[in-house]
């Protein structure tokens, strides 16, 4: 099975808390990947964390070990159309979390993430994932790409699956 991960467990991953670092550590090596729309969120905090500059190295780094998938018009379609049948519901789902799980949705991906409340209105079926994490199981799509540019089981993963902080504040 392959996973998109939510920005929540990116940030958590770049805090360096432990049951991040596990999760993202298995998931590297079933093939996971994160939404370009996670990419931007990450770097509002970067661009807002104490020290930026050391903030976004770290996140560099992690970028080299992920696939990220980009948006297109099929994403932006059905972003649109989630949009509508919770708006038609009198629901509301933050414009950032829709296009991450129309990315799913598209791709066919599992979606790691810790805002199941967020998630749970789309209808996608929701699962207790690994070490107390919540996993939204997203039906149909397309095969994605999610070999990242070195391996999954990265030397950046595993020390930081062993503990190893880069002492960002992300």
């Amino acid at each position: 099975m392959k996973y998109l991960i939510d920005t929540d467990w990116v940030i958590d991953f770049l805090k360096g808390l432990p049951d991040a670092t596990l999760l993202l550590r298995a998931l590297a090596y079933e093939g996971a990947a994160i939404s370009l729309i996670t990419v931007g969120e990450i770097y509002d905090g970067v661009y807002g964390s104490t020290d930026p500059r050391a903030s976004e190295a770290g996140f560099l780094l992690f970028l080299e070990e992920v696939a990220v998938l980009p948006l297109d018009q099929p994403i932006v379609k059905r972003f649109a159309q989630i949009r509508r049948e919770l708006r038609s519901k009198g629901q509301r789902l933050a414009d950032l979390d829709l296009l991450i799980a129309a990315t799913a949705l598209h791709y066919g991906l599992t979606l790691a993430t810790r805002n199941v409340a967020h998630f749970q209105r789309i209808g996608a079926e929701h699962l207790q994932g690994r070490t107390e994490s919540f996993v939204l199981t997203c039906v149909g799509g397309q095969q994605a790409d999610l070999s990242p540019p070195v391996h999954p089981a990265s030397a950046f993963l595993s020390r930081r699956a062993m503990g190893g902080r880069a002492g960002r504040d992300v």
